[in-house]
């Protein structure tokens, strides 16, 4: 009777499912008793910290992507959404979409590395209004947002309307946010040259950090000096 193989299921195409799937190809790499299956949303490992470059147009969507497929070697990949997992039967669900019908994915081994989500602390309603950084949608939006923004403020003649679509504001002082805002801000100054009716003066980007001070966990003098920065630039920290 021919044993059945073993099979590791590693759900979640992001740094750490990917780098965990590397890592097991090498290790079974001559092991031909051993199968292994990633499972992920996307077809592409995303380089998160680069979403504001991308954002702000600095880098274009593909400098930021890596297809997954071109990275792993001997592991099978589905493009895919996890329905549920029956940890009892050792079964993942996929969801299935209009074109093709729901997957169940059997394993001996289960690795679950899908990520984080955004913490909003509670605050419903900055959940339900606010815009997140976290996927290439996300950045994609953000850019048409603004964009969207300096076009209905350039033929705003109401002068407290104007300053509201003018008026950006930033959840979060830390990396991901002061990064955000930088980015932001150097969209805006360098876009506005091409509206006559917007002066750089009208543009306003917020940060908004609980803490006392911005990018905490990072050294005192490190932190003091991206604050001097950024001041310099016109944001504004609270």
């Amino acid at each position: 009777m021919v044993e059945k193989k073993k099979k590791i299921v590693i759900l979640g195409g992001g740094y750490g499912g990917v780098e965990c799937t590397r890592k097991l190809e090498e290790y079974f790499k001559n092991d031909d008793d051993v199968e292994m299956v990633l499972i992920s949303e996307d077809n592409f490992l995303l380089f998160t910290p680069m979403l504001p470059q991308a954002a702000a147009g600095m880098l274009a969507t593909r400098d930021i992507v890596m297809p997954i497929r071109t990275i792993i070697k001997k592991t099978i990949f589905y493009e895919g959404r996890v329905k549920n997992i029956d940890p009892h039967g050792k079964i993942v669900n996929l969801w299935g979409t209009d074109e093709r019908r729901g997957v169940s994915i059997h394993y001996d081994f289960l690795v679950v590395s899908l990520g984080s989500e955004t913490n909003f602390f509670g605050m419903s309603d900055v959940e339900k209004y606010a815009y997140t950084m976290k996927t290439l949608n996300d950045a994609m939006t953000v850019r048409n947002r603004v964009i969207d923004m300096l076009e209905q403020a350039e033929n705003e003649s109401n002068p407290i309307l104007k300053e509201s679509l003018l008026t950006f504001v930033i959840v979060g002082g830390g990396f991901a946010g002061i990064e955000t805002a930088g980015e932001l801000m150097d969209l805006l100054l360098d876009a506005s040259k091409y509206y006559p009716r917007i002066d750089k003066s009208d543009i306003k980007v917020m940060v908004l950090e609980a803490l006392p001070n911005i990018l905490p966990g990072f050294d005192e003098k490190l932190a003091k000096f991206a604050h001097n920065l950024l001041t310099n630039t016109g944001l504004k920290l609270d």
